[in-house]
């Protein structure tokens, strides 16, 4: 049984006092909840923390580097919509702790009065914490390390008063363990590990820089104490999400106008694509996925449980209010204007940039059938996750708050830039020369590290380094302590070496570091089909539709040796008509893990077309070490006639209810040799990829077996030949358009199925 408010005021009066909190401040909170407990029992409580302004007593660093964090307010933001709108919880059930309002006390008497007071057996309980994590060592205890989350008021110990001020990791297990339910999730979206600085590459860290020293506080023991003595030792914790494990980092990124802790948004996007059957191990391995490929291997999200009921696997502990993914919904409508606020949470980050003032959402229960004028809106304006839009014609009526919105029509420009970082930890004549160099490449733009977001760094090691890295072999994992040396100003480091591309958080990309000194100019010369092959996949992921794709099809991935099993498949989840249940994903173990292939493993991918019309299909790999290949099925059903390339389209295609396996029964696919990873994009549309096959007969005419996968000495020229075709097939759906305007793409004519794989 968890203490009651009057008990809980009693018995931590004093510590509160100690703490420096004020009578008045302690009423004002009770004050706050009083009207709360005199409420019915709920079914679900949040209580959701964010700190960005942390002041300077509570962190240790040196030189210019920020104090603050960016991004926890906006994971506050995003959790919250979340709940109200998938998961169903009431806006007044839902309570936020911001900046100066998460002291320690502040979340303690929070959690007390919100969650431990008013939760019953069987409520659902969510306690989200997005700040600094820590590591705390005991003077008593110097060798033993523990973790804890600063809170706003977490101040360093000094000399004067060496007592740690954090909320310790022990606290928070026992509130945890003081709640009267066993459907808890909690939510840390923290890192742990000690970094010495909290700039990261061209992210920031959500470590404490620095590990204090000091003594546990009376407070602190008293709060162990007596919240012990309302709660059974042997309570579940529940389903705690951790941003990282143990040893690594957890990271916030920055996308145009808005931060985000990479962990949390990653979860929210999983939340909001995913179906009500959907197992919380799965979103976590998903979103550990997705996190990778915005971090590298540093961070890697955990999933802790405690929890023996039936609902511990069901996320949040709760079954999803929306039964189909929606990539937002109507917050707020204003008739004066005759237009509607939205809030785009399920829109992929990578679009969501690129959003346009002429990109088109329906809502509704449109998202099963074809969109009419009467319920679609196009954007006028985007801050963050927050859209504003109007109906396409005067006498539409507006939709109402609350209605599902779903991406119609996505709006690219034509002109796309691969945004490199310059890291900081380069000499200013070293940046200046690599501006130069970097403005010569007309699809590259540079900025320095920290300033705006970036697709890679470009950047050296440390010789001592240089050697561990050098080949930068799949699921390597030093990578992160040789930055750490360098960032942290090792003396024994030897800044000499030559320069390489690293992802925004300071892992290696492959095969991009030299072996010896070298000019930026040469550096970057050398760097140029590497840079090209990342602005490649870039545009690819930007086509990405699974879950916004009218077209009805599924694609496997499947092994072919050294023996046969299903291991990936991928569907469009918004297609007219609705896919069929797979019944080989029955016989697939869906439990959201990685799929890892040794490098003698053959493969091949099944694409079936439930839809009621012909596909036309290319796919495209990209590796780890950014290497590019391509196939297409109309290069070998084409041939040169007097006015150009004739292709069969009857024989290039799927037809309507039918499949295609690739390679067929004559054809071998292997893996590529010493690369970490692999991601496969199949792109299928309802037109013929003319302008690419064109460019595709015209590179491999006459050499060889066009049925096999061929290597791509210049990707991004298929990959902008890619965009040109989906965008001329959706023309019969849209107006005409231009090559001086922007790619507009329409959901009913194309689908971008993306796998990835790892090579072991």
């Amino acid at each position: 049984m968890g203490l009651n408010r009057r008990a809980f005021l009693q018995q931590v009066g004093l510590a509160l006092l100690a703490l420096g909190v004020s009578e008045s401040t302690l009423m004002g909170w009770a004050g706050r909840y009083q009207q709360a407990l005199a409420q019915p029992a709920r079914r679900k409580l949040a209580l959701l923390v964010g700190i960005n302004e942390y002041p300077a007593t509570v962190l240790e660093v040196s030189g210019t580097q920020p104090l603050g964090l960016r991004g926890t307010l906006m994971d506050v933001e995003m959790q919250r919509e979340l709940l109200i709108h998938r998961f169903g919880f009431s806006a007044s059930d839902i309570v936020l702790l911001t900046n100066a309002q998460a002291t320690r006390t502040g979340i303690i008497d929070a959690f007390q009065h919100h969650l431990i007071d008013q939760a019953q057996p069987g409520d659902a309980v969510l306690f989200h914490f997005s700040g600094y994590g820590s590591q705390i060592r005991l003077a008593d205890q110097p060798d033993v390390c523990r973790r804890s989350l600063v809170p706003v008021d977490g101040q360093l110990p000094t000399e004067k008063q060496p007592q740690i001020a954090d909320l310790m990791e022990d606290s928070l297990h026992q509130l945890l363990r003081a709640l009267n339910t066993s459907r808890v999730t909690t939510v840390l979206d923290v890192g742990y590990r000690e970094l010495g600085q909290v700039r990261w590459g061209n992210l920031r860290s959500r470590s404490r820089p620095n590990a204090p020293t000091g003594q546990l506080d009376d407070a602190t023991r008293q709060l162990w104490e007596r919240l012990g003595q309302g709660a059974d030792p042997s309570n579940s914790l529940g389903v705690i999400l951790q941003a990282s494990g143990e040893n690594q980092i957890a990271l916030e990124g920055e996308w145009p106008d808005f931060s985000a802790g990479i962990f949390t948004y990653a979860l929210t996007q999983q939340l909001w694509e995913s179906l009500p059957s959907i197992d919380l191990r799965v979103v976590m391995s998903r979103t550990g996925t997705t996190v990778q490929r915005w971090t590298g291997p540093d961070q890697q999200p955990q999933l802790q449980s405690q929890a023996s009921s039936s609902m511990a696997m069901t996320p949040y502990g709760v079954p999803l209010k929306l039964t189909r993914p929606a990539d937002g919904i109507v917050t707020d409508t204003m008739p004066a204007d005759h237009r509607v606020k939205l809030w785009l949470g399920g829109l992929p980050p990578a679009v969501l940039a690129y959003l346009g003032d002429r990109s088109v959402f329906s809502w509704g229960d449109t998202d099963q059938a074809e969109a009419t004028l009467a319920t679609t809106l196009q954007i006028q304006s985007r801050q963050g996750l927050v859209a504003v839009g109007q109906p396409r014609t005067a006498e539409m009526s507006l939709p109402q708050v609350g209605e599902r919105v779903y991406e119609r029509v996505r709006v690219l420009p034509r002109q796309l830039d691969l945004v490199v970082a310059l890291d900081k930890s380069l000499e200013r004549i070293e940046r200046v020369d690599a501006t130069s160099a970097l403005s010569g490449i007309p699809f590259v733009s540079s900025t320095v590290a920290g300033e705006q977001p970036a697709d890679c760094l470009f950047g050296r090691l440390p010789a001592k380094a240089r050697q561990l890295l050098a080949s930068a072999l799949p699921n390597f994992h030093e990578t992160s302590d040789a930055m750490l040396s360098m960032a942290q100003g090792d003396s024994e480091a030897d800044p000499a070496g030559g320069y390489g591309l690293f992802s925004p958080n300071r892992t290696l990309m492959p095969e991009t570091l030299a072996d010896h000194e070298e000019a930026v100019k040469t550096a970057v010369s050398r760097m140029t089909p590497y840079l090209q092959t990342l602005l490649a996949a870039k545009l690819l992921r930007l086509t990405d539709n699974q879950t916004a794709s009218r077209v009805a099809v599924r694609a496997s991935l499947e092994m072919v040796a050294p023996r046969e099993r299903l291991l990936m498949q991928q569907q469009t989840v918004r297609s007219h008509p609705a896919l069929p249940e797979s019944r080989l994903a029955r016989l697939m173990r869906d439990n959201g893990s990685a799929v890892a292939l040794s490098a003698d493993s053959r493969v091949r991918y099944r694409i079936d077309n439930f839809g009621q019309q012909p596909l036309y299909l290319t796919l495209m790999t990209i590796d780890s070490s950014g290497r590019a290949a391509v196939f297409s099925p109309g290069i070998f059903q084409a041939r040169r006639g007097e006015e150009g390339l004739i292709i069969d389209t009857d024989t290039a295609a799927i037809p309507a209810g039918g499949n295609l396996v690739l390679p067929d029964a004559n054809g071998n696919w292997g893996l590529p040799k010493s690369t970490a990873w692999v991601d496969t994009y199949l792109l299928l549309s309802v037109q013929p990829f003319r302008r690419t096959w064109e460019r595709l007969w015209t590179l491999f005419e006459g050499s060889g077996d066009r049925r096999q996968l061929r290597s791509l000495e210049d990707p991004l020229t298929i990959a902008r030949d890619i965009l040109a075709d989906l965008n001329a097939a959706s023309q019969s759906q849209e107006e005409e358009t231009s090559s001086s305007t922007p790619y507009r793409l329409n959901m009913d004519t194309w689908a971008t199925l993306a796998f990835r794989y790892q090579v072991v």
